[in-house]
């Protein structure tokens, strides 16, 4: 896969989260959970997607600011449910910013985050059940959804309580 074809997959999965990590024979798969954008593919909003990069797989927390406690970990990052909010292409490789709701109880901002540093080479996109999935498709999707969306400030979706409040994508007993 090419670096801008797997920044505008993880940009496809802005206000997902991410539910798990593994790593097997050179590559580290992601699962990431985004509501939205499984029903606008026609599936239940709890399937999730996995995007499988190869190694090596860069983390960089946030700074640690005073009052706050220890930045989180990689291996905090599918623990915590970081949320993705944006991608970039960097050269050949592409940077995903991650958010951490709710790290920081008790500081003014709540939260930290981070980014990853991802390989776009022999990158792979599908369900997490294994399940093929065109990157075209979740694509056409995506943006499918948020046409619909900003044309009317509402996308086009009958149910699953109008999806997820449209994108917003918070999880039960995360605060907005």
């Amino acid at each position: 896969m090419e670096s801008s074809e797997l920044s505008a997959v993880w940009g496809c999965l802005h206000d997902g989260y991410i539910v798990a990590i593994s790593t097997s024979e050179g590559q580290v798969s992601f699962e990431v959970q985004c509501r939205y954008l499984a029903e606008a593919l026609g599936h239940p909003g709890e399937r999730a997607f996995r995007v499988a990069v190869s190694e090596p797989v860069e983390w960089t927390p946030w700074e640690r600011r005073e009052g706050e406690r220890e930045p989180p970990s990689f291996e905090d990052i599918a623990a915590h449910e970081a949320d993705v909010l944006s991608a970039e292409e960097i050269g050949s490789q592409v940077g995903v910013t991650l958010l951490f709701e709710g790290w920081n109880p008790g500081t003014p901002s709540r939260q930290s985050g981070g980014s990853l540093l991802l390989q776009a080479a022999r990158a792979v996109l599908h369900w997490a059940d294994g399940e093929p999935l065109a990157t075209a498709e979740l694509l056409a999707a995506s943006a499918r959804y948020w046409d619909a969306f900003g044309s009317t400030g509402k996308a086009d979706v009958s149910s699953r309580e109008e999806a997820v409040e449209l994108g917003e994508e918070r999880r039960p007993g995360v605060a907005s």
